[in-house]
Parts: C-alpha cells; structure tokens; sequence
C-alpha cells in the first residue's frame, strides 16, 4: 500500500498535467466494472492505454474514460449496423 501510494505520487506529480490521475489496476477494473484479470490481460495485449512507471504499470484516467467511450460506440455500431454475428 505504501509503495503503490509513492508510485501514484510520483506519477501524478512527473507526469500528471495536474488535471489528470494515475490508476492502479485494481481502480480501473473498478471503474470500467470488468476484473482485475481481465484488465491485466489487456494491458499484456495492449488493448488498454497504459504508462509504466518504474516497473509499477498506471492508467492514466482520461485515457481509460476516452477507452471506454470507444469502446461502447464501437459495440453500438455493431448492433445496428444491420450485419449479422456469425451464421451462414
């Protein structure tokens, strides 16, 4: 808890533009109400927008918003764009 809370410090502190925040994976699964798991795999693949610090690997807040939001008008596109999943 201590170190995650320097790394966070550190990070908002160097690389934040003071109005943004830096996650911990555990705060974006959270977030984006998906599990812990799964965020990690995506950040393996780099499906997710990510900063490593050190060796401590955040999320930077705005980014993770503007990810979601694609994410959620890609899935939309694709329930009325009239093409069915899968079949003949």
């Amino acid at each position: 808890m201590i170190y995650e809370a320097a790394v966070n410090r550190i990070a908002n502190f160097y690389l934040g533009d003071g109005m943004d925040t830096y996650l911990t994976v555990s705060e974006v699964a959270e977030l984006v109400k998906l599990s812990v798991q799964t965020i990690r795999r995506y950040t393996m693949n780099k499906e997710i927008p990510f900063h490593k610090i050190n060796r401590a690997v955040r999320y930077k807040k705005t980014e993770i918003e503007q990810w979601v939001e694609k994410r959620e008008a890609t899935k939309a596109g694709t329930l009325f764009s009239g093409k069915k999943s899968g079949g003949n």
